[in-house]
């Protein structure tokens, strides 16, 4: 009778250990993701920041000279050799160029999150689904300062199916050394 009763025991102490595991694993790994998208999203947001600043003074000059053909080729162009959708949205609202899109088709951006920001304040950020691209991304957008006033926002963005294809492979990963 002794055996059995160290033999329960064990068992159900078993019980309590896989329990606290079943429990612990999943916590950390929401944690850790949740941990991890946070610091490749504000990483990111950095780096489209940086991106805005190298060309915000050629944006400045283009907008300043009226040149409307010449920014939306270099809107263009310049997305297309930094993987970057960029945006330059006039004080308005209205949208002057964007790299990936008709700015004529494109709807008044006063309202975006990231504009109002960026016209209170040095920066905006916001991370939304995009209808025009059916993708979800975080855009970035800077001021465009002419002559002491705010003449715009200089917009970049890049969707995020990169970083929600690594979470799911991560967690994949961490379900597996669980098991």
């Amino acid at each position: 009778m002794g055996d059995g009763y160290i033999g329960e025991r064990f068992s159900t102490a078993s019980y309590y250990y896989l329990a606290i595991a079943l429990i612990s694993i999943p916590a950390m790994a929401l944690y850790a993701s949740g941990s991890l998208r946070d610091f490749y999203m504000a990483r990111t947001a950095e780096n489209l920041a940086s991106r805005a600043y190298l060309i915000q003074d050629q944006v400045i000059a283009l907008l300043k000279n009226n040149d409307r053909n010449g920014l939306r080729e270099a809107v263009k162009k310049l997305g297309a050799q930094s993987s970057t959708r960029i945006t330059v949205i006039g004080a308005d609202g209205k949208v002057l160029a964007d790299s990936m899109e008709d700015a004529a088709d494109m709807d008044n951006h006063a309202d975006r999150p990231e504009f109002v920001q960026a016209m209170r304040s040095e920066r905006g950020r916001s991370t939304r689904y995009s209808y025009t691209l059916d993708k979800e991304l975080i855009y970035v957008a800077v001021p465009l300062k002419a002559e002491g006033r705010k003449a715009g926002v200089l917009r970049t963005s890049v969707p995020l199916t990169f970083l929600d294809r690594r979470l799911r492979e991560i967690h994949v990963e961490i379900a597996v050394v669980a098991l």
